[in-house]
């Protein structure tokens, strides 16, 4: 048994990250005292890293500081064999994390006032630390940076705790943070941080913490992917579905508290944590007030007893997310964003398998030549080669086209044998690609022909100063092609069903995302394209979203 600094007695690991280690300890003193703790320490091989030092000396600095009863309290630090060291209080509860996945085990999720009730607690917590001052009365601008269902542990009581302030941000720091380096948990990171901007304040805390709240509320993750890369590319950039698009009973009050909380844009979130809190408190009182400590123990005590096996939650389905069509490309964004990407070996999706073609400028010119085939196959020439190719992302197989180097190199038979095989390849490709088509449009999924039978209309294209897009200007739009929405609807709608749909708008008037809920995949493709074709009065400001429930 280890013994550091003569009073602390390692009993057992219990975690260990890249920079420290964590014990269960004893500490032991006169008199028989005896008492439980955590003890953290750096490793051993890092010791001789002055900028780890002095981070972990940083977090000790700025825990000293913390006392709020949804806190970890920290009460002891020094070295050992010049090892630096820290002592928290020790809770012997559950973090959200190993909750959820016991709840998840169970095909269900915690009790929402138990989820409103420890948002409320944390927003408290974090609005302490925001607002937290120097002896000398200076602002210390905590941000905390790694707000997360790991960083969150549950008293016996049911009481939230805050804890690992390791990478949080404060002047009292000596250590600095480089440009471009990502803080925290990818899939709890704010927008702001994702895209690598400077200035990180507080509401970057409230938005991990609204992630954290609609992740335990819907029982599935929001921004988590297969993949590093992707997980930076959704927060970074991808749509955020509100609570709204999902079939549970939540409240109107809750669904606009947790969308303004998971607002792109800082500026449209609440003011401060406080005010996040009170409007979750809001809420709680909405479903019947408090879930007490006799509640959280009967509660616990059943979904522990039970013999499932835990489950971590599940990523969000692509029909939800339609990660394709609402994540560009990172370059175009953030130059900086590059070397961080470069910097994750994970890669986002496989290379493209292609096949040489002849060109076609259109699937109708493609259908007709397979139609054709017997009559014009003798006489075809070599035309400039185009790569198509099938491209698997999630669960949706798209097509995609694009022109390769006219001077690529083309296969040319050397022999009769040889012609003959490429004729019958050709043949069967051919025909291929036109199964597909005609399959398309059996389903009325053409893209072409749901673009072609839009009418968009563009009204008011000229505003004055500061107006907005209103409810009833994108309803006008949307009744306007009420006729092409019915189309997608009757063709892969469900009778007596309705689909409720979300759609963002740029000041220009064009249409960014949709998200679309209560549809089934085609219904929610042909809806997609339907909507993005459609053009909105034009006006000033940030986007804008409406939402509307359409039905068959």
């Amino acid at each position: 048994m280890t013994l550091i600094a003569s009073r602390y007695h390692l009993l057992k690991k219990l975690a260990s990250g890249g920079m420290a280690e964590v014990w269960l300890a004893e500490q032991r003193g006169p008199g028989s005292f005896l008492r439980r703790v955590v003890v953290k320490t750096i490793h051993k091989h890092l010791i001789e890293d002055s900028n780890l030092v002095t981070a972990f000396a940083d977090e000790a600095r700025l825990a000293a500081l913390l006392h709020h009863p949804y806190i970890v309290r920290v009460e002891d630090y020094g070295e050992h064999d010049e090892r630096p060291f820290l002592v928290m209080e020790y809770l012997e509860g559950h973090n959200l994390k190993q909750l959820a996945s016991l709840a998840n085990g169970q095909d269900t999720t915690l009790p929402e006032r138990l989820i409103l009730q420890l948002g409320i607690q944390v927003a408290e917590a974090l609005r302490y630390a925001h607002q937290l001052q120097s002896e000398d009365g200076q602002p210390l601008s905590v941000v905390h940076r790694d707000v997360s269902p790991q960083n969150i542990m549950l008293s016996p009581t049911g009481s939230a705790k805050l804890v690992d302030f390791g990478i949080a941000r404060a002047a009292s720091n000596e250590g600095e943070t480089r440009t471009g380096t990502l803080k925290g948990k990818l899939a709890y990171l704010s927008p702001e941080q994702a895209s690598g901007k400077k200035g990180i304040d507080h509401r970057s805390d409230q938005f991990s913490l609204g992630v954290v709240l609609w992740e335990l509320l819907i029982g599935s993750r929001l921004f988590a992917s297969d993949s590093d890369v992707g997980t930076l590319k959704r927060v970074a950039f991808g749509d955020i579905p509100s609570l709204a698009l999902y079939g549970q009973n939540f409240s109107s009050s809750l669904i606009r508290t947790i969308d303004r909380s998971l607002s792109r844009e800082r500026e449209d979130r609440f003011h401060d944590c406080a005010e996040f809190a009170q409007a979750l408190r809001v809420c709680l009182s909405e479903l019947g007030g408090s879930f007490s400590d006799a509640d959280y123990r009967a509660w616990l005590a059943q979904i522990a007893g039970h013999l499932s096996v835990p489950k971590p939650l599940p990523l969000l389905s692509e029909e939800a997310v339609q990660r394709t069509e609402s994540v560009p490309a990172v370059e175009a964004h953030n130059p900086a964003m590059e070397a961080m990407l470069k910097a994750h070996e994970v890669q986002d999706e496989a290379p493209d398998e292609t096949v040489l073609m002849p060109s076609f400028k259109s699937s109708s010119d493609l259908s007709e030549e397979a139609t054709q085939i017997s009559a014009t196959l003798s006489g075809i020439e070599a035309d400039q080669p185009t790569r198509v190719s099938l491209r698997v992302v999630g669960t949706q197989t798209r097509p995609s086209v694009s022109s390769t180097d006219s001077k690529a190199p083309v296969f040319e038979p050397s022999t009769p044998g040889q012609s003959k095989l490429l004729l019958w390849l050709l043949v069967a490709a051919l025909a291929g690609v036109a199964f597909v088509v005609l399959m398309e449009a059996k389903e009325g999924m053409p893209e072409q022909a749901a673009t072609q039978a839009v009418q968009p209309i563009d009204l008011h294209p000229k505003l004055k100063r500061n107006d907005q897009l209103s409810r009833a200007d994108f309803l006008e739009v949307i009744e306007a092609n009420r006729d092409l929405l019915n189309g997608c609807l009757k063709r892969h709608g469900t009778a007596g069903k309705q689909a409720l749909i979300e759609v963002s708008i740029r000041s220009s008037g064009k249409p960014t995302s949709v998200q679309i809920g209560g549809a089934r995949p085609k219904l929610n493709r042909c809806l997609q394209r339907a909507i993005k074709s459609l053009r909105f009065k034009t006006f000033r400001g940030p986007s804008v979203s409406h939402r509307t429930q359409l039905k068959p």
